[in-house]
C-alpha cells in the first residue's frame, strides 16, 4: 500500500452514520457519570460523613438527597434525549 493512502482500508456502507454529534457524545457521557454515582452513592455518603463529621440522622439526610439529586439529573437527560429524538435538528449536525 502507498504511503500517501494510509494503512486503513475504505469505510464501507454510510460513513457519515458512524461519528456523532457533540450533542449526543455529552448526553451520553452525562448518562454514565450519573450512572456512576448512583452505584457509588452510599460510599459518597459514607465519605463526605467521615470528612465532615455527620451523625448519624445527618448520614441518611445527605444519601436521600444525593439520591433525589442524581435522580432529577437523569430525569433531565433523559428529557433531553427525548427532546432530540423528537427533533432531529436539535442534534447538533
Amino acid at each position: 500500500m502507498s504511503a500517501e493512502h494510509g494503512s486503513h482500508g475504505p469505510v464501507v456502507g454510510h460513513s457519515g452514520r458512524l461519528s456523532l454529534p457533540s450533542k449526543v457524545r455529552w448526553l451520553i457521557s452525562a448518562h454514565l457519570v450519573v450512572f456512576a454515582l448512583s452505584l457509588e452513592d452510599e460510599e459518597i455518603v459514607e465519605l463526605m460523613a467521615e470528612t465532615w463529621n455527620l451523625g448519624a440522622r445527618a448520614q441518611l439526610t445527605a444519601e436521600v438527597i444525593l439520591s433525589l439529586i442524581l435522580l432529577v439529573v437523569w430525569g433531565l437527560l433523559t428529557l433531553s434525549w427525548v427532546r432530540m429524538a423528537c427533533d432531529p435538528a436539535r442534534t447538533g449536525r
